[in-house]
């Protein structure tokens, strides 16, 4: 899917209730491309589990590798993801490079480390209820079809092993 696709769906949503007292969002997105005969490719990326102090859903860069969460509450579902995987902070991305949207396979596919998704700045939303915040669902209904929201920027290979973006 990273030589393109024509067809993809992106749902941004986030991964708790909004505390707007505090504050604190937790914003994500899935991302699904079609593709031909095959099952679609998905990916999901966020800011982090632990959220952020601000409302507006595009304060931070996002990724489909996010930070251990420092908050205690999230040990238990931490233990819950680790019964699975020993990398639960990374949503890998081989399968997504498997196959092309014409369902042609890829033996040896060609993908990044990781995906780095930085905010194109165009859109900025209130940060907390007193500067205008109502709900992120609002702010993003605001945003006119055919916007750019992020750059996205790729890794090559890990940053202990040298990688770069």
């Amino acid at each position: 899917m990273f030589t393109g696709s024509d067809y993809g769906y992106v749902r941004m949503s986030v991964a708790a209730p909004t505390d707007s007292k505090k504050p604190n969002l937790k914003p994500g997105m899935g991302l699904k491309f079609l593709r031909d005969g095959v099952d679609s490719a998905n990916f999901v990326a966020m800011f982090s589990v632990d959220g952020q102090p601000s409302l507006n859903i595009f304060a931070n860069d996002w990724s489909n590798h996010i930070p251990t969460p420092t908050d205690i509450t999230l040990k238990p579902l931490e233990a819950r993801f680790a019964t699975q995987t020993n990398w639960i902070q990374t949503v890998g991305l081989s399968e997504m490079a498997s196959y092309d949207q014409a369902g042609n396979y890829y033996a040896t596919p060609n993908m990044p480390w990781k995906l780095r998704f930085e905010p194109t700045g165009e859109f900025m939303f209130p940060a907390t209820v007193a500067e205008g915040y109502t709900d992120f669902m609002t702010d993003l209904q605001s945003i006119p079809t055919g916007s750019s929201l992020f750059n996205i920027y790729a890794w090559d290979k890990p940053e202990e092993l040298g990688g770069t973006e």
